[in-house]
This record gives structure tokens, sequence and C-alpha cells, in this order.
């Protein structure tokens, strides 16, 4: 099942609150949307049957205790658990879920790796909701009255009651680039956390946080470098196979970098014998003309074609036009979703490459999106670590082999080593002092009126939620709050979104969790190894990968060709401002004057610059969406 909801009222629930329910989970599948009500309660699913009307025959699994289980997603340990609890080894994942659950309670997640949503509605008033850490499917709830709910998507919410009413201060987050609350897209609507219970009455509900994602680790200590690259492998191996599990055609979101090359060369044979594995490719603009910055590649083309020789069986399919523009089919997402997340900006082109797998009829697409932030990381933080450790040999080398060096090392010592170990307000006046500009991050991206930052308390919000107070590589625990702080707004509702409109699920072995807690606790040397960045990940890719990618030192970055994108749209995008001006909500939020004046100073070519890039690239495409999301949110063409 990859929809689910479930209703509960204390003086029961007519109908055709059911039909509505089914009606609003079947929107977009071709899957029947069924559902089953009794005694004052209704449990819908799509469970996977053909057709296009609600159903009533479906009934959810049940648990030796009498209780309800609805379940999206997967087990990764299913067989064992299932071996642990007496089960068929191929019992269904929401039956394995339940017994979990009627055994150990509310430790029951400790034990299940997967990734998950799931609810349990026993006889007893109210119900029991729960994500799996780091990748879950979206799971909301929202209380009114006599009448609880919960389902994956807000439509199925509002079809049970939940006013539509936009969540100003969620709006006010995400314009903000700093959502970190645990409140929706609508006013009474909240959200499970990832890696948490939520026990939901009619009376309140009640959150157990049992994973912390930015809990520090102790280090794994192994004897040699090469046994912490053998452990890895292992579990990057473990990772995509579980990811792959049950899929009868998977493909793969193919990049030129260390991360999706390291898991298609993994997944590659776990493919019946013959027969290829499709990858897709996102190229940029073919109107762009500019260069990428220093450090960037923009077009990875040359690097996956690199790739795909050294493996003949993958068959490489490129974006076509160059991808599909940030808002493609935004419409569609928004009503599928209900939610505006920022990433939607990001993965927009990436439309294409979904549409070109249904074509070719993959069933699954594995990506390598957290590559980063795990077994791919650069072990940045060395750069201040070894100096406190008094580790001079290892920050020598770390300074030296910096990537397109220009500066002394001395001053990349002062600059990346010694200076953000003092306070955030020396430093802002050193930077002054040497005449470097300071980027303002939020306002670049967005720029918002003072009094809505002030009403909205956006600035205490976001150093509370880790961005601002020091560089991401002042320490591990800094680098590791400002790669995942906001992890429960990452991909869920997007994913959730492309499943819907394709047909077709998404996994990242990235987020597997005992890798994710392995990459935790490994120490800095393994990614940051007498100088070498992401040393991990290239050492994985020793015969696996091409020479050429395996030691390439510059990243892949979506998005460089923004500029010829957004030219062509100038009087659209023009347009879409002067809708979105006259929307009281976001009027109260947004300087459109600021955003007016950048449009009419759209420059005539980039200068690669970071501060260019988040004045058009995140600024003008954020405010689109918050726009179409108000849209969406009242049921109006127009503002």
């Amino acid at each position: 099942m990859s929809l689910i909801a479930c209703i509960e009222g204390a003086n029961g629930l007519p109908s055709s609150t059911a039909d509505r329910l089914g009606q609003s989970l079947g929107l977009f599948s071709a899957q029947k949307a069924a559902y089953h009500s009794e005694a004052g309660h209704c449990l819908a699913a799509t469970p996977g049957s053909p057709g296009q009307t609600p159903v009533r025959s479906w009934r959810p699994v049940q648990t030796a205790s009498g209780a309800a289980v609805l379940f999206a997603g997967w087990l990764d340990n299913a067989a064992e658990l299932a071996g642990v609890l007496g089960l068929p080894t191929e019992s269904d994942n929401a039956l394995i879920y339940g017994a979990a659950v009627d055994r150990w309670g509310d430790d029951a997640d400790g034990h299940a790796i997967g990734c998950y949503a799931a609810i349990v509605k026993g006889a007893a008033p109210g119900m029991r909701l729960a994500r799996s850490p780091w990748a879950a499917p979206p799971l909301r709830y929202f209380q009114s009255g006599d009448v609880i709910a919960a389902a994956s998507v807000t439509r199925a919410l509002q079809a049970c009651g939940l006013p539509a009413t936009p969540n100003l201060r969620t709006l006010a987050d995400s314009l903000f680039l700093s959502l970190h609350a645990h409140d929706g897209w609508y006013e009474g609507e909240k959200i499970v956390p990832p890696g948490a219970v939520v026990h939901l009455h009619r009376d309140g509900a009640r959150i157990i946080r049992w994973y912390d994602h930015l809990a520090p680790r102790p280090l794994l200590r192994l004897r040699k470098p090469r046994d912490y690259v053998e452990a890895a492998d292992e579990l990057l191996t473990r990772a995509v196979a579980a990811s792959a599990k049950g899929a009868k055609q998977p493909g793969v979101l193919l990049s030129g970098g260390l991360d999706s090359t390291n898991i298609a060369a993994r997944l590659m044979p776990l493919l019946p014998q013959g027969k290829p594995l499709s990858a897709f490719t996102l190229t940029p603009d073919p109107q762009w003309r500019g260069v990428a910055p220093p450090g960037q590649i923009a077009d990875e083309t040359a690097h996956v074609r690199s790739f795909c020789a050294m493996h003949p069986g993958i068959e490489a399919h490129f974006s076509a036009d160059g991808g599909t523009e940030f808002d493609h089919a935004l419409d569609r997402m928004l009503l599928a979703t209900g939610a505006a997340p920022l990433l939607t900006r990001v993965l927009g082109p990436f439309h294409g490459l979904y549409e070109a797998a249904r074509d070719r009829g993959c069933d699954l697409m594995i990506a390598g999106w957290h590559g980063n932030a795990t077994f791919s990381s650069g072990g940045e933080w060395g750069l201040c670590e070894y100096l406190r450790a008094g580790r001079l040999l290892q920050l020598y080398k770390a300074l030296h082999a910096i990537p397109r060096r220009s500066r002394p090392i001395f001053r990349e010592f002062l600059r990346l080593s010694l200076l953000p170990h003092f306070p955030p307000g020396f430093q802002r006046r050193w930077k002054a002092f040497r005449g470097v500009p300071e980027i303002d991050y939020p306002r670049a991206a967005h720029p918002l009126h003072p009094a809505a930052i002030d009403a909205h308390d956006l600035m205490r919000a976001g150093e509370a939620a880790g961005w601002g107070n020091r560089p991401h590589w002042y320490s591990r625990d800094t680098h590791w709050r400002h790669s995942n702080s906001g992890a429960e707004w990452a991909h869920a509702d997007i994913l959730c979104g492309f499943e819907q409109l394709y047909g077709i699920r998404t996994r990242d072995p990235t987020l597997y969790r005992p890798l994710v807690e392995f990459c935790r606790a490994v120490p800095t040397d393994i990614f940051l190894r007498d100088g070498q960045q992401r040393w991990l990940a290239r050492e994985l890719g020793r015969g696996h990968l091409p020479e050429e990618i395996r030691t390439e030192q510059r990243h892949g970055l979506i998005g460089a060709d923004w500029h010829s994108r957004l030219a062509r749209r100038l009087p659209e995008l023009r347009a879409e401002l002067e809708r979105a001006a006259r929307d009281p909500l976001l009027a109260e939020l947004v300087d459109f004057a600021e955003l007016r004046r950048r449009l009419d100073d759209f420059p005539a070519e980039t200068d690669g610059s970071m501060r260019q890039f988040l004045r058009y690239t995140v600024a003008v495409p954020n405010l689109v969406l918050a726009a179409r999301f108000l849209r969406h949110a009242s049921g109006r063409n127009e503002p």
C-alpha cells in the first residue's frame, strides 16, 4: 500500500465520509481505493487491485491481538523480524509490523529497519501512528471535536473535515529556508516526525521521539583503514539489495559523481542475467551557454557515458530537452500531496526522468541523494577538528590538498581552521575588516519583510534549527546538524507525489539506517585522509568506477543552467509575481518591491556567485511555489 488513512468518530461515521475518503486516496492511481468501516471508524488504503471505483471488500491486516494495521512502505529486515516473531518468512510487512507492536509495544520500531509509515488501530479509542527514521512515507493527522484522523496525504484529511486554511507560519518558515517544526501546511494539520511514535486520542496526542537523528555517536574503532572500507562496502551492498527487493524493473537516477555510480555498480549484479539496468540522467538546458562555478560540474554526460562504457549492461537515458522546468506538473503535485516543500523547485526537472522511466516499465527508482551526508562525505570538519586535536600534520595535508587552492596555506588555516572557533560576532567583524562579503542566505534566497521575520520569530527559530551559528565544517556534530536538522521535510511528500503521478516508488539506499549509523560513527580520517576528501567513497569505487570519476574533485550542480531557463520566461514570471502580490497572505510576508527590482535587473550573464544563484534560482521559484500553493489551497484560479 502506498496511501493509507484512518478516521475515528465518537458518534459514528456516515458512509459518505468513507466514500469521500476512498475517492481521495484513489484520485491519481489506477488502483482501487479500498476501505473498511465499522464501529465508528473507517480505514482506507490503495492495496493494489485494478480499477477505479472504491470497494468495500478489502479488510486491513489484523494482528493476533485483534488490532488493524495500515502500512505504507517496506521493512528491510522483514524476514529476520518474521523469524523472531514466529511468522512465515514471506509474511506481509503489515502483519510483521503489527506482530512487532503486539510483542514490543513502542519499542517495536527500534527492531524494525526500513522505510515505512504505519497506523495501528486497536479496539480502544485512538490510534498509534509511526514513521521510520531517516526515510519514511509521509504521515499527518488532525483532531476536530470528536473526530481524529491520520493519512498519508492531506486531501484524505480534508475529505474527513480538515479545513483548507493555509498555515502561515509553515509558509513563512519555508520562505525563510528554515523548516524545522512539525506543523503541516494547513491549520490544524500535524506531521508525524520520522523516528517517532504518536498516540492519537480525542483528548490530544502523545509524541514519543524514540530516535534522535542528531545525537552524537561513539566513534567506531577498527584495526585498519581497509576494514572500514570493507564494512562500508558490505553495508552499501545490503542497502542496495534491500532497496531493490521486490522490484520487477528497477531504474536508477545516475549522475557522474561518486554516489549514484557506486550504487548502480552494486545494483547490476542483482538483476537477472542479461537484463539491462535503465539509468536516467539529467542534462542542462540546450540553450545554456554558461560555465559552472569553480569546483562544480553542470553537465555530467561525459562521466555517465564513461561509467556506462565500463558497465555495458546499463542502458542510459538522457533528458532529451535538458529536463523539465522547476514548476513542471506543479498543480498536479499540489493536488497529490497538498504540500509545498522547498525541494519541489529542485526536483521539478526530475519529472522528465520519471516520465521516461514509466514509459520503459520501471516500477522502482533508486537514487543516491544523501550520499554526501553518509558514505560519500568529504570530512570537511577535519579542518577544525585536526587543530583542536593537535594533529597538525593531517591539518597541513588537508589544507595543502584543497582543490583549486588559490590562497597561501597560512591564509587558508586562518579562514578555515582558526576563525570558526571564535564567536560568530567576531567572525562577522573580522570578515568586514578584511572586506569579505557575507551572504545573508535567507534574505538573498527570499526577501521577506523585516516585520514578518520578527512577527514569526524566524531568526531565532532558524538558529535553533542549527544554521547560522558556526560554519558547517566547525565540527562533526555541526556538519551533521546542518545536513540533517530538517530531515523530516527532505523528500517524503515529493516522492509520494512522484509515486502517485507515475506509479514508481523511490528508494535511497544511502538512508538505510545501519549504513547511516555506521557513517555517523567512523573516524574523520576515513572521510578526509592524508588530504584526500571523500576517501571512503573513492575507495568503494575501486574496480567499480572509471578513474576519471573516482578521482574527480568537482561536484555535480543541479540548476547551473538557471539563467537560460529563467531568461526566456521573464515576462511570464513578472506576471506571476504581480498575481502573487495580490494575495494578502503573501503580501504580508514578502517584499515584492525587492523581487521586482531583481527581475528588472536580471543579469545579461551569470557571474557564478552564490549570491546571484540564491537571488534568482532560489528566490523566484520559491515565490512561484508559495503562490501556487495558496491558490491551490483556496481553490481559485487567481489570487
